[in-house]
């Protein structure tokens, strides 16, 4: 396959990875922020992070509990809904079923995440576990259970992402599959994450870093799941053409300037 072509395999897929991550990012993050609302706590978007603002009495064990478990729930159901869609579409042709398997990734990925992460710190899911009164060992285990939830979720997307190759190839073997790993998805997870970033810049805290931490685990099991140790035969008469997707492009890059002036100025604001 030509230089372009490979070129051209990796941008599109780009375009869905950022597309998906922001329908994913503002689902759970509105979510969370609307549930903090009931409990007279204000929120506002700022640099991809929803800080809180309570008055006096407004943090307590109800509060703390339905807010932060907000997220992995609405992840789960996200994440759930996105790979079912997915399985729907598996073999349609189209590009849009990109979207949803990378909305599968993102769900996975900041579920186990926001779990690893609550498990070692104070923050997100750790501070209900901190009103739940875990000490250090019950946090270690839900870390480490954590781990064991992001392989089985790499080992689940690596499955089903491998016929994302469809697009483009009649048949999916052992030859192509470590193709459909380098450009539509190393390339696109490695290119996207640095977009995602500038998106946090300035701020950058533990929680970005234990996210790329994570995402490079995830990634590992999805190399691990596409290296040839199992091999899909599949055919398909019609003959697969690459083709430049440009409206997601487009899309992708008028939503990065919006996203970025959104939150540099605090445009999002839940009272």
């Amino acid at each position: 396959m030509e230089l372009r072509q490979k070129l051209i395999i990796s941008i599109n897929s780009l375009s869905y990875f950022i597309l998906a991550y922001l329908v994913v990012f503002f689902i759970t993050n509105i979510s969370q922020a609307v549930i903090a609302s009931f409990f007279n706590i204000s929120t506002v978007i700022s640099n991809a992070k929803l800080l809180f603002f309570a008055v006096d009495g407004s943090w307590d064990f109800s509060s703390v509990k339905v807010i932060f478990i907000t997220p992995p729930v609405i992840l789960f159901i996200t994440g759930t809904i996105s790979l079912l869609l997915y399985c729907k579409i598996i073999d349609y042709n189209g590009h849009i079923k990109l979207l949803f398997i990378w909305m599968f990734f993102h769900s996975a990925l900041f579920f186990s995440s926001d779990l690893i992460f609550g498990g070692l710190t104070q923050q997100g899911v750790g501070h209900l576990l901190t009103w739940m009164y875990f000490h250090d060992t019950g946090k270690l285990v839900v870390c480490l259970f954590s781990f064991g939830i992001l392989y089985f979720l790499g080992k689940i997307f690596a499955k089903y992402f491998i016929f994302s190759g469809t697009i483009y190839f009649n048949k999916i073997n052992k030859e192509n599959e470590k193709f459909i790993y380098k450009y539509i998805f190393f390339i696109p997870v490695f290119i996207g994450e640095i977009f995602i970033l500038t998106l946090n810049y300035p701020v950058v805290n533990i929680k970005d870093v234990s996210h790329l931490i994570v995402l490079l685990v995830f990634s590992f099991v999805v190399y691990s799941k596409l290296s040839g140790r199992k091999v899909y035969y599949i055919e398909y008469e019609k003959k697969k053409e690459v083709l430049f997707q440009r409206t997601p492009l487009i899309i992708m890059i008028l939503l990065l300037f919006v996203v970025k002036i959104v939150f540099y100025y605090n445009y999002i604001r839940i009272h």
